[in-house]
């Protein structure tokens, strides 16, 4: 036989809701900022604008713009002018845009000051190479006044002062 059901323990209900405790804010004066200046995808930075100088380069900041000086002057004397360096979007950057007669060159440089890690080459997968494209249109429409036949994607790959170039590398 069943009888009715035993009375629930008293010590586990409890009769008043628990308040919930909600923290106040904290109130914080606000500082007067000055805007940063915002950057059209027309516009860009070269290096020796102050945007892109912001603070003084690092030990990789300087290692790149070795490896990309490399990389200009082989071009140079390959017989291209360097059109421009370090073009930057939000993006991302194009580090080296070449010309040689009809033919426009994007060149993604990596420098590295070993191998131990990987090369230059293969830190440009898949996605970089979609990004660079995408980059390269960017810069094409950016400056409507170059009208190239033919335009080229290259990667260059620098350890300490072997410079690699992939001509026509995607």
């Amino acid at each position: 036989m069943t009888g009715p059901p035993d009375p629930p323990n008293p010590s586990l209900i409890s009769l008043t809701p628990k308040k919930r405790v909600v923290p106040k804010p904290r109130v914080t004066p606000k500082k007067s900022v000055t805007p940063k200046p915002r950057l059209t995808p027309k516009q860009s930075l070269t290096i020796d604008s102050p945007a892109a100088n912001k603070s003084a380069p690092t030990r990789r900041g300087r290692l790149g713009e070795l490896g990309e000086e490399l990389v200009a002057e082989w071009y140079e004397r390959s017989g291209f002018v360097i059109v421009d360096r370090n073009w930057r979007v939000i993006r991302g950057e194009i580090d080296l845009v070449a010309a040689k007669r009809r033919l426009l060159v994007f060149c993604e440089v990596k420098t590295r000051s070993s191998d131990v890690f990987g090369t230059g080459l293969e830190a440009v997968t898949l996605t970089k190479q979609r990004r660079l494209r995408s980059l390269g249109v960017a810069w094409l429409e950016a400056h409507s006044e170059v009208h190239p036949e033919a335009v080229r994607f290259d990667v260059a790959s620098i350890t300490g002062t072997d410079v690699r170039v992939v001509v026509d590398a995607f």
